[in-house]
């Protein structure tokens, strides 16, 4: 019987004396047994092949037979040249069990070729797995560490991930504490943490192991307890919120979402509120916090987008004309995006996030901690000689969600 080209190779047809290759590490030059035209693999983990030793102008069909998929790279950099893999879409594919892929070689380019078209993944071609939400204090039950620290392992059978961070907020300061007849400015609220979004597939991630970092809000400023002394500034959060990952087996990559900063303490001269960090992965940035202000009510702030944390508004200051003002407030507007209702809920909408009012015959108010995920918190109002000025708010943590599809 003529088989064409496969006829030169297989004298027999029978699926039994087709070889079969264990493999149990990633392998960067996988050595092809001699005269098939078919090929069966095996794994005890998801592993990855980068480059193929064999019989040149050669046609051949690699059968994934086992229990884990196993990763075929394209043009890795742990190959030799000669034995590199050009995949038809210039993207690793994952060989699924009972999946396979047929390869041929370039003798003119000097490297295998994938022969027919291969489809770059997307979430629309999986099933929607799981939602995995990460905090300070809590992670799912197969992650490892605390406060925040957490390296967690996708489940074997992640194809495409998608991963949101939002920074944590800043704190608020809190008010200037001083005479009659000066200006004393409440303090100035924290910015919200800015937010990142980033849609991979698990192609192309050398290892299923994530690091997860969740940093704590800012500490609100503790409120003046001392004459003629200005507001204590809030505290600006360690760092960002963040997801290490190696990918492709070329280089490391995070997804980072930056703090928001605290907000400055009230002087006789300003209550600034805190500012964002800028990063060049920033797809959402947050507001700055609100200002005090000592002619008219402090700071407003408002929702600029659906993913990133609130800023908290300004303290309200007291004029050297003894007027006081009251703190600014935020206009949540309900959930803006209804894909994060799960996480815009964790904030009570029928609350105002409010800067502490400033007062010159009682303590100065204290403002909100921050709502939502990454809120900042507002600042505190500023208050006359023989009362506390207001504290600030704090900032709330931040948060990473990643969610798998398979």
């Amino acid at each position: 019987m003529n088989n064409g080209i496969f006829s030169a190779y297989n004298t027999r047809y029978d699926s039994s004396v087709y070889p079969v290759i264990n493999l149990t590490v990633d392998t960067d030059n996988l050595s092809l047994p001699k005269n098939y035209d078919i090929i069966r693999l095996t794994s005890s983990s998801v592993i990855t092949i980068t480059g193929l030793v064999g019989i040149k102008d050669k046609i051949f069909t690699l059968f994934n037979v086992g229990s884990y998929d196993i990763r075929i790279a394209n043009l890795s950099s742990f190959s030799i040249s000669t034995n590199k893999i050009l995949v038809s879409n210039n993207n690793d594919v994952i060989l699924s069990p009972n999946e396979s892929i047929t390869l041929f070689y370039d003798d003119s380019n000097k490297l295998w070729r994938t022969a027919g078209v291969i489809k770059a993944y997307n979430p629309t071609d999986f099933t929607f797995a799981n939602v995995y939400e990460f905090g300070v204090n809590s992670a799912p039950s197969t992650a490892t560490g605390s406060s925040g620290v957490w390296a967690w392992t996708l489940p074997s059978s992640a194809k495409f991930l998608e991963i949101l961070a939002i920074g944590s907020g800043g704190g608020g300061g809190s008010g200037r504490r001083g005479a009659a007849g000066t200006a004393r400015f409440g303090g100035g609220g924290g910015a919200g943490g800015s937010a990142s979004i980033m849609t991979t597939s698990t192609v192309n991630l050398t290892s299923f192991t994530l690091g997860v970092f969740v940093p704590v809000g800012g500490a609100g400023g503790a409120a003046v307890t001392t004459d003629n002394t200005d507001g204590n500034n809030g505290t600006s959060p360690p760092l960002w919120s963040s997801v290490a990952f190696n990918g492709g087996g070329i280089y490391t990559s995070h997804i980072i979402a930056p703090n928001g900063l605290g907000g400055s303490g009230g002087t006789a001269s300003a209550g600034t509120g805190g500012s964002f960090v800028s990063n060049n992965s920033d797809y959402f940035k947050a507001t700055a916090g609100g200002s005090s202000s000592i002619t008219a009510q402090a700071g407003m702030i408002s929702i600029s987008n659906g993913f990133a944390g609130m800023s908290g508004p300004g303290g309200g200051g007291i004029s050297a004309s003894n007027v006081a003002y009251n703190g600014g407030a935020t206009n949540f507007g309900g959930p803006p995006n209804p894909s994060l209702q799960s996480i815009f809920l964790v904030a009570n909408f029928a609350t105002t996030l409010s800067g502490g009012n400033a007062s010159t015959t009682a303590a100065g108010g204290s403002g909100s901690n921050g709502h939502i995920y990454g809120g900042g918190g507002a600042g505190g109002g500023a208050s006359a000689n023989g009362f506390n000025s207001g504290a600030g708010g704090n900032g709330r943590d931040g948060y990473v969600r990643i969610t798998v599809w398979s």
